[in-house]
C-alpha cells in the first residue's frame, strides 16, 4: 500500500509539474491526470479486495490451528468397538491425561495454538480406563489380549474382576487401564 501510495503522489506531482511547464496542453494533461486518477482508485478497489481475501485466510489458518492441536479420538473408540465381542458389554470408557491438569503447557501466557503447545499436547500421556461385564472370565482374558494386540497402548492392564448377577444371570465384572503414552521414547514395546 506503500508503495502505491508514493507512486500515486509521484505521479500526480509529475503530472502538475507537466501541467504547469506545458502551457498549451493542460487539456492533454488534465485527461492524463485523470486517467492516473482512476488508476490509481481502481488499484485501491484491489487492495481492499485482497485485504478482505487475507482476512478471510486468516480466519481460516486459525481455525485449522485451533482443530490440529486436538487429536481424533473417534480412531480409538473405533478400534475398542472392533476388539469388543457379543460375550461383552462395557459400561464406563474414560480417557484422561496423566499428568496433573495444566501441564501441558506450564506458562499460562502460552498461545494454545502454538506450534509447541500442539505438539506437547499430542506427544502426551493418556489413561484409557474401560469397565465392564462379560459373560465369562475368558471373554475378558480375550478382550485384554485383543486390547494388547491392537499395538497402540504401552500398557494394558486388568486392574480388577469380580463376580455379579447381570440380567438374572452371573457375570465377570471387570476394570482395565490402558496406557496411551504419545512419547516417541514411549511407543516402542
Amino acid at each position: 500500500m506503500l508503495v502505491l501510495g508514493v507512486y500515486s503522489a509521484v505521479a500526480l506531482a509529475g503530472y502538475a509539474a507537466c501541467f504547469a511547464f506545458a502551457g498549451g496542453e493542460a487539456d492533454v494533461i488534465r485527461a492524463r491526470l485523470a486517467e492516473a486518477t482512476a488508476q490509481v482508485q481502481r488499484r485501491r478497489g484491489e487492495i481492499r479486495a485482497l485485504s478482505d481475501k487475507a482476512a478471510t485466510v486468516r480466519r481460516e489458518l486459525e481455525a485449522i490451528r485451533s482443530v490440529a492441536g486436538h487429536p481424533d479420538w473417534s480412531l480409538l473408540l473405533t478400534l475398542l468397538a472392533d476388539a469388543l465381542s457379543d460375550s461383552l458389554v462395557l459400561e464406563i470408557c474414560t480417557l484422561a491425561p496423566t499428568g496433573p491438569p495444566g501441564s501441558i503447557a506450564k506458562d499460562k501466557e502460552a498461545d494454545p495454538n502454538s506450534l509447541d503447545t500442539m505438539t506437547a499436547r499430542l506427544r502426551q500421556s493418556y489413561v484409557l480406563q474401560l469397565a465392564g461385564v462379560a459373560k465369562t472370565q475368558t471373554a475378558v482374558s480375550r478382550f485384554v489380549l485383543r486390547l494388547e494386540q491392537i499395538g497402540l497402548f504401552r500398557r494394558v492392564k486388568l486392574v480388577q474382576t469380580s463376580r455379579r448377577t447381570f440380567a438374572g444371570r452371573r457375570a465377570i465384572v471387570f476394570k482395565i487401564e490402558c496406557l496411551l503414552d504419545g512419547r516417541e521414547e514411549g511407543t516402542t514395546r
